[in-house]
């Protein structure tokens, strides 16, 4: 019976053994994996700044085309845009739909309705501009936008006194 609980136990030392050499292995493989990342990063880095989405086309599209979404769509925040979009097409449909309906039925639920989405709509157009011109605005990527940094305090200004933010 001890030979056996002897065997036993050198069995278990082996596989503990063979354990700690496997660890030692993986180890070296997780090193080594997490350099050859660094080392395609920093090789890529150089690429994504060129790709760098533009601040002051950003304001742009912004300023023109972000009641619809535009500037969504371009700094590569496909959901929001779609939601812009969706929530625009959606006012416009209540309101029209909804005046039908009150010149019919006398009913102004719908155009109540498709104000309240435009009015949201509205709202979240100031709150866009706002801040893509005081705050710092990321792509998709969590990436500053190209000439951020030097932001135009010309520009800033135009914002204030237009809108009033």
């Amino acid at each position: 019976m001890r030979e056996y609980l002897n065997s036993l136990f050198e069995i278990d030392e082996e596989i503990e053994i063979n354990k700690n050499v496997q660890h030692e292995d993986d180890s070296e493989k997780i090193k080594a994996e997490y350099q050859e990342y660094i080392a395609h990063r920093e090789k890529t880095d150089s690429i994504k700044d060129a790709e760098k989405r533009n601040h002051i086309v950003a304001v742009f599209f912004t300023v023109l085309f972000g009641i619809v979404g535009v500037h969504k769509f371009y700094l590569g925040k496909i959901g929001k845009g779609l939601l812009k979009v969706a929530m625009f097409i959606l006012a416009g449909v209540f309101i029209y739909f909804g005046k039908s309906s009150y010149y019919l039925y006398g009913d102004t639920s719908m155009v109540a309705v498709g104000a309240v989405i435009g009015i949201a709509a509205l709202s979240w157009w100031i709150f866009d501009i706002y801040a893509i011109c005081y705050n710092r605005v990321f792509d998709i990527n969590d990436r500053s936008l190209k000439g951020q940094s030097h932001r135009n305090n010309i520009l800033l200004s135009y914002f204030t006194i237009m809108f009033g933010i």
